[in-house]
């Protein structure tokens, strides 16, 4: 269990490192995501050093009991502290930040190396799925751990309260929820300092005589660190995968429009894709299929101007007014009532309808692709399951 826990913690920050280290090749000079990239960094380090296996070989090895783990996290510890402060204060003093967390990493590293010898190979395999049993009987690696406890601990309480509060005054929709994330992994990750220290702290003779060893204080803390660690590496990837995740839904949301425009105007899609629904779930360039499939809707539209009934679009407008929609719903609605009705014109070779053709309001409220899909995605979801729509631009 160990073992899993530890490798999904590693491939959380690994991905995490992956994402945030290519907008740092991107920003090399930017000092907020040389922090970010360092936190994510030691953290996945100190995940990977925490898998049995390779914690008890490192720990027979070189004789040297828990710092392996310890060590990287005081360090991702600090990088967060200093991280948070850049996002509040670009331009803060960070040295005096660093002092405390680099004093408790040069204490830890000092006392288990000081303990060096102090565990055989026999007792860390024995120990090899609960290290901090082994780790708690040891007077200078005990030290140590309470040394990182109070340092983690104190990153952990700042973090949470400056993520709460960040999150209450963001208005960009995937930033607020990784920062509300953040909080909760901080919360976690504290529930796991104060466990583990609470564990440390027990006299261990007189723990095992009250029968308080099965109150599972490190059983609690490493699943709160496990869950926490999972948690915060998904907190850092939202501002980049959400937004990616919007596009691919608007563009799956785009696709039955798309698929009628382009069967009825052919000439219209350029490049159709070999798997259609491979291709709805693809994450890769998004933003520029997107963008292709918004030109090639806007083109199709273009395209059955000279088939588009102003009746139609009364019909609709009446029914969604009578259906109670707002007023922006009522616009989608008979415009898609229109496109449904020239499809069937279309398809059915029916002449063109006589006289100007009505204007189709789908004029985006400013620049951007989020204007335009502001406009087409309400335009698609009238089109693909609206019954005023089906009803409106039916034949007769």
């Amino acid at each position: 269990m160990r073992t899993v826990m530890f490798a999904a913690m590693t491939v959380a920050y690994g991905i995490c490192l992956v994402i945030k280290g290519r907008d740092l090749r991107r920003d090399p000079g930017n000092p907020f995501l040389r922090w970010l990239c360092t936190m994510v960094g030691f953290s996945g380090l100190a995940s990977l050093a925490g898998i049995p296996a390779i914690l008890t070989a490192l720990e027979t090895s070189t004789g040297v009991a828990a710092v392996w783990v310890l060590a990287p996290v005081t360090v991702g510890s600090a990088a967060t502290v200093v991280t948070l402060q850049l996002w509040a204060r670009p331009r803060a003093r960070l040295r005096l930040s660093l002092i405390p967390y680099a004093a408790a990493a040069a204490a830890i590293v000092a006392l288990t190396v000081s303990a060096r010898g102090a565990t055989t190979p026999a007792a860390v395999a024995a120990a090899q799925q609960m290290p901090e049993t082994l780790w708690a009987t040891v007077p200078g690696v005990r030290a140590a751990f309470l040394i990182y406890c109070g340092a983690i601990g104190f990153a952990y309480v700042d973090a949470a309260i400056r993520l709460t509060r960040t999150a209450r005054v963001l208005d960009r929709r995937w930033l607020r929820r990784a920062m509300r994330t953040l909080a909760t992994a901080a919360t976690l990750l504290l529930v796991y300092t104060v466990a583990m220290a609470g564990y440390f702290l027990s006299p261990r003779p007189a723990l095992a005589d009250l029968g308080l060893a099965e109150l599972g204080l490190a059983e609690l803390g490493l699943a709160a660190a496990g869950l926490g660690a999972v948690t915060c590496a998904t907190g850092v990837g939202l501002p980049v995968l959400g937004p990616r995740w919007d596009r691919m839904r608007a563009y799956r949301r785009l696709r039955h429009l798309w698929q009628a425009l382009g069967r009825a105007v052919p000439d219209v899609v350029l490049d159709p894709p070999r798997l259609p629904w491979l291709d709805a779930w693809n994450p890769w360039r998004a933003d520029f299929r997107l963008y292709r499939r918004v030109i090639e809707i806007r083109d199709g539209v273009l395209a059955l101007r000279p088939h588009l009934d102003p009746a139609v679009a009364d019909a609709a407008r009446r029914l969604a007014r009578e259906a109670g929609q707002a007023p922006d719903e009522q616009a989608a609605t008979a415009a898609a009532a229109q496109l449904r009705a020239a499809l069937t014109r279309l398809e059915g070779s029916a002449p063109a309808v006589h006289g100007e053709p009505p204007p189709i309001d789908l004029t985006p409220a400013g620049p951007g692709l989020d204007a335009e899909l502001r406009v087409l995605v309400p335009l698609a979801r009238a089109f693909a399951s609206s019954p005023i729509v089906r009803h409106a631009a039916a034949p007769g």
